[in-house]
């Protein structure tokens, strides 16, 4: 998951907006938004087991994105992709050895309040009110992308559902890369940072794989769309109450 939005306590209909693009090798084998274990909802890393972003049938709600740090050693031997699941379980993942993974950025919680957290270095913060987007930095760096993501979700906010959903989904369908003088140095090169500079990255074997909306109303209602933007291209749309 490379960009992650989320707006709360700001839409008068739903207290609880996220909006994430998923970026990742175009051939890491991946199973589609589904309901795991009869616990949650989430998309499927079928190469590690993992997953990016999703919320329980209690309510609990995690998403991932990883640090963008070149220099740093990426042979760390457990997958960041067990943190989500791990806490959409039900599980205390404050106790997890943070050190043992690659650089990451958490949000995990439910619709009234999430829990930030890094290892690059270690940092946490308590989100419960206002519009936070999170890239490949940490929550305080804004990037073009970010900031645009932010404003996206500020102009949404006395949309009805459907409206909204698919301003949200346009908004993470932008392409057009960022003017250099815009983009940060985040030590990759300015070519490819122009090139992963988009909300929607495409690339020849990298790029933005799925866009997700995550809606949860005053009366506990989830509203979970997840658009897979390789061929073919498709919805899968899920609807259930809060347990």
């Amino acid at each position: 998951m490379c960009i992650i939005g989320v707006m709360m306590n700001q839409h008068p209909e739903f207290p609880f907006i996220l909006a994430a693009n998923r970026d990742e090798l175009l051939e890491r084998p991946t199973k589609a938004l589904h309901l795991q274990e009869g616990i949650f909802f989430a998309g499927k890393d079928k190469q590690a087991g993992g997953t990016w972003l999703g919320v329980s049938l209690e309510g609990r709600i995690a998403a991932l994105t990883n640090v963008r740090r070149p220099d740093q050693d990426k042979s760390r031997g457990r997958s960041r992709g067990e943190l989500v699941p791990a806490w959409l379980s039900g599980n205390d993942i404050s106790q997890l050895p943070f050190n043992k993974y690659s650089g990451f950025n958490l949000l995990y919680g439910t619709k009234d309040q999430l829990h930030y957290t890094t290892n690059q270095p270690a940092e946490r913060a308590v989100l419960n009110e206002g519009i936070y987007t999170l890239s490949n930095a940490d929550l305080h760096t804004a990037w073009p992308k970010t900031t645009f993501l932010k404003q996206k979700l500020k102009d949404s906010i006395h949309l009805q559902r459907d409206e909204l959903v698919e301003t949200l989904l346009h908004a993470l369908s932008k392409s057009d890369p960022w003017p250099e003088k815009m983009l940060p140095d985040t030590g990759v090169g300015m070519e490819l940072e122009k090139k992963l500079s988009p909300l929607n990255i495409r690339m020849d074997h990298y790029g933005s794989r799925c866009s997700s909306i995550l809606l949860i109303d005053h009366q506990n209602n989830v509203y979970f769309k997840e658009r897979q933007l390789q061929d073919p291209v498709f919805d899968t749309d899920i609807h259930f109450r809060i347990n």
